[in-house]
């Protein structure tokens, strides 16, 4: 484990002006795994036993100029796909992405916000002060077992204290994360999204990106909400619940949630909104029902079902990098 982990940090090498620069780089790294509670700089020092100088070093080490944080999570996608048991959909990489919430006290941190908890638990407050992450994660594995890896965390709120208006919306921007993911390692990507991004604009930016074929880079896979209505080219009027009691449904077997479930499934392309054409996938399990909608208008149904099961899997991972790591248990602020 220890060689591997040295192999890793190696490839990181190459992307430091500076030798003490990167020999910091992995102290953080190898600090952030080892370390029994994660409260910032502070923590590794009582980890890596330095004293006040080695607190400084630390701190200047954040803002030195000698690494550029761009060019090593570039580095790092790069990494997985070459090295990593990258799932992959007839080609394409199948990547994750949806926004994580973390309460934070502090008044002068960047991009802390008034932020609205939409979960249904009780026992969470409805408003509290925060950060908001959208995180873009890559699905790696096996049928043995599949993990969410993430390849990239970026503020998705409190532009106004940088002073910057974003141009797309919150829906929007997880989207563009990929896109810039999918152009840099000139991979096009499948993109899981859960309900809350079966939105025209999620669609429309999906589509404004292409490759030198006029193909999209970004492929949207998401969930359809409930009241969605949907028409024909002949301008018929679909209610994509009511599409559940119509004939048409094939049986199959498929991996959902890590089991082989019999399934029932229909397909049809239609016109939705402002968006020429969706296909939209009805599926019936033991689980209940659910609409998919897909961008990709040859997309195999049963890839998508499967694909969309291992949506949770990004669920997991924010569980384990906020209560496991700490990863956003960060105490400095600008």
């Amino acid at each position: 484990m220890l060689f591997y982990i040295y192999t890793i940090f190696n490839s990181f090498r190459p992307f430091f002006s500076r030798k003490v620069a990167w020999i910091q780089f992995c102290s953080v790294v190898l600090g952030m795994i080892a370390c029994m509670e994660m409260g910032g700089v502070s923590s590794l020092c009582r980890f890596w036993r330095m004293n006040e100088q080695g607190y400084l070093s630390l701190l200047h080490f954040f803002r030195a100029s000698s690494w550029n944080h761009l060019t090593l999570m570039n580095h790092w996608a790069r990494y997985v796909i070459q090295k990593g048991p990258v799932l992959k959909n007839k080609g394409r990489l199948l990547m994750l992405a949806d926004h994580t919430y973390q309460p934070k006290d502090g008044r002068r941190m960047p991009g802390v916000v008034t932020l609205h908890q939409k979960s249904e638990t009780q026992s969470k407050p409805s408003f509290f002060r925060g950060q908001c992450w959208a995180v873009l994660s890559m699905v790696i594995g096996s049928k043995a077992g599949y993990f969410s890896l993430p390849v990239l965390a970026k503020l998705d709120q409190g532009y106004t204290h940088l002073k910057q208006t974003p141009e797309l919306s919150q829906s929007q921007r997880p989207v563009a994360l990929a896109q810039d993911f999918a152009c840099e390692q000139q991979r096009p990507v499948d993109l899981v999204l859960d309900a809350y991004f079966g939105t025209e604009p999620v669609f429309e930016q999906a589509k404004s990106i292409c490759d030198e074929n006029e193909k999209p880079w970004v492929e949207v896979i998401t969930k359809a909400k409930k009241n969605y209505v949907a028409r024909t080219e002949q301008g018929e009027t679909i209610h994509l619940s009511k599409e559940f009691e119509t004939e048409g449904f094939q049986q199959a077997e498929c991996q959902i949630y890590g089991r082989l479930e019999k399934i029932a499934f229909k397909v049809r392309n239609l016109c939705w909104g402002k968006v020429r054409r969706i296909r939209f996938i009805w599926v019936k399990s033991r689980l209940g029902k659910m609409v998919l909608m897909c961008s990709n208008l040859e997309q195999e149904p049963i890839d998508a079902i499967e694909a969309y099961g291992l949506r949770m899997k990004i669920e997991v991972m924010f569980d384990r990098l906020k209560n496991l790591l700490g990863a956003f248990e960060f105490h400095f602020w600008t």
